[in-house]
């Protein structure tokens, strides 16, 4: 919905048919490999997240071998293949951070995180698209705002 809205209200040149079936394939694979939390403190499973998506992107072709736009799709996706891709990537980059935020930071907080880190983890990903990126920089201001309150400030 959130992809919709931007390009809808930012009268983006993009494909919104595209983003729509982006956004519904984004996290199909990660139902067969696991979801990998950015900032888990186990290496080996984040380290793995990479083979994990590949070895589900291959279970999915087995499953339903007859619905090839749908690997189409997967395989575009995780390549970041066009500007659609690209978007919706970055966007599912940011979307956490708002979640983080309307609850308050309680995750950020008892996984010690801070804002820093949060920051050095996401601006590079959401930099591929100026789009994202100025969503990213307007929401990194308002969490500068209540860092105090929103992360581990003794983190650094």
């Amino acid at each position: 919905m959130m992809a919709w809205y931007i390009v809808d209200s930012n009268k983006l040149s993009l494909n919104k048919d595209l983003i729509l079936k982006y956004a519904l394939i984004h996290d199909l694979v990660e139902v067969h490999a696991g979801d990998t939390y950015v900032y888990s403190k186990d290496i080996e499973h984040v380290a793995s997240k990479k083979d994990r998506e590949h070895k589900a992107a291959l279970k999915l072709q087995r499953d339903i071998p007859e619905f090839a736009d749908l690997h189409s799709y997967i395989e575009d996706y995780e390549a970041r293949k066009n500007d659609e891709s690209v978007f919706l990537w970055t966007l599912d980059k940011l979307l956490p951070i708002l979640l983080g935020y309307e609850d308050g930071g309680r995750t950020w907080r008892e996984q010690k995180l801070s804002l820093q880190i949060l920051i050095d983890k996401k601006a590079p990903q959401v930099a591929l698209c100026p789009e994202i990126q100025k969503y990213f920089d307007d929401f990194i201001a308002l969490l500068r705002k209540h860092e105090k309150t929103l992360f581990d400030t003794d983190v650094s």
